[in-house]
């Protein structure tokens, strides 16, 4: 929902195009997300703009629209990221204003042709990238200056000291609309899992992909919660807060075709990746062993996990030091944050 602005625009440091994200924070900064409100002001030059000037239409309004409202703006830096097209067009109409746009998620195997499609005919002053592989993978695709920072969403959430009161965290994959093939290989994980925990008296935490604290998603959570119920007899959820969070309190973590794996893994948590489809051997050419099955047999499975649990943090630290898998992680985001400030200033 946009919220109604009857004032003129005061000049800003930063105009945020990604409904800011990553929410990241800075500190004597103005700042505008140009995506929570309508300027009724600019509404209404754009309205007549188009009227008498320009081809009238909804999309001519639109685009006058946020030609007057940047111009009142006057930002010098704008931030956006690698997904959202806002930002190219806003480089391309306003070439003066300083571009930085972020990797928004990891780039797995057969994914290029989706970033070439973006990044034709555009380019960016500054691309912040989650590692030296993106790097190279970016810099064939569009003309930037690249900064190897990890995912600055990551970077962002503070690891929390809590105690560790599960075992094993599962990260849901479960979607409407999945092929019932995914589904199928989710049901058998689910299974995989509730088989070990019951028999090892381990406690077991699912993290929905649609939990309430995800206020927009929260509608499809009962389905989800059915589904897992076909598969699991006992579990526990922690409704109250963030998947980050609910991996700082358990042991190991599960998941199958998860991004926030690839983030948890760049703060030193331990897991087990499902790769059914070698969907990260071909990604990575190679991958740690350790914890990654690409098969769904059972007693491979309890073979890992029962490891991986019991295997010390140093020890974890120590194995996974040099993986390819392993992104950058800022804590803070003190890399992205000074840079901006410099740009700024």
């Amino acid at each position: 929902m946009y919220k109604i602005n009857l004032y003129k625009n005061k000049k800003i440091d930063l105009l945020l195009t990604d409904n800011n994200y990553a929410n990241i924070s800075f500190k004597n900064i103005s700042s505008y997300n140009l995506n929570k409100e309508i300027n009724i002001i600019n509404l209404l030059r754009a309205f007549i703009f188009s009227l008498f000037k320009s081809k009238f239409s909804l999309a001519s309004i639109k685009k006058n629209y946020y030609l007057f409202l940047i111009k009142s703006l006057s930002p010098k830096v704008v931030i956006g990221h690698d997904m959202n097209g806002q930002l190219l067009r806003i480089k391309k109409l306003f070439p003066q204003i300083k571009s930085v746009c972020y990797q928004l998620g990891n780039v797995w195997a057969g994914e290029n042709k989706i970033y070439q499609k973006i990044f034709k005919n555009n380019k960016l002053d500054y691309f912040f990238v989650y590692d030296e592989r993106a790097r190279k993978i970016f810099s064939k695709m569009i003309k930037s200056k690249f900064i190897v920072a990890g995912s600055l969403k990551n970077n962002e959430i503070r690891i929390n000291n809590f105690k560790k009161k599960y075992d094993i965290m599962y990260i849901s994959q479960y979607r409407l609309g999945q092929k019932s093939s995914e589904r199928a290989r989710e049901s058998e994980i689910l299974r995989f899992l509730d088989s070990y925990c019951l028999k090892k008296n381990k406690k077991l935490l699912i993290a929905l992909a649609y939990n309430k604290f995800r206020s927009k998603k929260h509608r499809h959570e009962k389905a989800e919660l059915e589904f897992i119920n076909q598969n699991c007899k006992k579990y526990f959820i922690e409704k109250k807060i963030s998947s980050y969070a609910s991996a700082d309190m358990s042991k190991v973590i599960v998941c199958f075709l998860s991004n926030l794996g690839i983030e948890l893994l760049a703060k030193n948590k331990k897991f087990l990746f499902f790769d059914l489809d070698n969907l990260y051997l071909n990604t990575y050419k190679k991958i740690n062993s350790l914890y990654v099955l690409n098969n769904l047999n059972y007693q491979n499975f309890e073979k890992k996990i029962k490891l991986l649990i019991s295997l010390s943090t140093k020890s974890w630290i120590k194995k996974i030091k040099k993986d390819k898998m392993s992104i950058k992680f800022d804590k803070d985001n003190l890399i992205f944050k000074k840079f901006v400030l410099k740009l700024i200033k």
